[in-house]
């Protein structure tokens, strides 16, 4: 039998695991509809990024953690409530796939609800969210700042 460069490939397969793999994972995982099919919604109890425990903290730092979460809830700081097209426009490169899942993200998770009218809005607990977000904000400068002194 002649060696293959490939583990699993020999004369006689005609569909190897590794190509199979390449064929059928691979795509599955990158599809442009579902960039992120293996990570789950943040939940408390369950499992997320960086932490097995599915404590608060460690899911609300998932959620905000993920693409386009702050931009959203900064926007609703300074709008009140906004349609779907109209919050796209603001956000600016948002693909409507990413923001529906975003959306629904923060509504399952009950920092925001969708109105009657079809518009969004954030919930009492997500406008509350704005006071801590501003503290961070001040912060954040002043480690600028800092970071800025120490590389002169």
């Amino acid at each position: 039998m002649a060696d293959f460069p490939v583990e699993g490939w020999s004369e006689r397969s005609t569909c190897p695991r590794a190509f199979a793999t390449m064929i059928f994972v691979v795509p599955l995982r990158l599809s442009k509809f579902n960039r992120e099919p293996w990570v789950s919604k943040p939940k408390l109890g369950k499992p997320v990024r960086g932490s097995r425990t599915g404590k608060a903290a460690m899911v609300f730092l998932d959620l905000l953690g993920r693409r386009w979460v702050l931009r959203i809830i900064w926007e609703f700081q300074q709008r009140e409530r906004m349609s779907f097209n109209e919050l796209q426009a603001r956000c600016g490169g948002i693909s409507p796939s990413v923001l529906s899942q975003r959306l629904r993200d923060l509504c399952d998770n009950k920092l925001m609800r969708v109105e009657e009218t079809g518009w969004y809005s954030l919930t009492e607990l997500g406008k509350e969210l704005g006071g801590p977000l501003a503290t961070l904000g001040e912060w954040t400068k002043r480690w600028a700042k800092e970071l800025g002194r120490s590389k002169s």
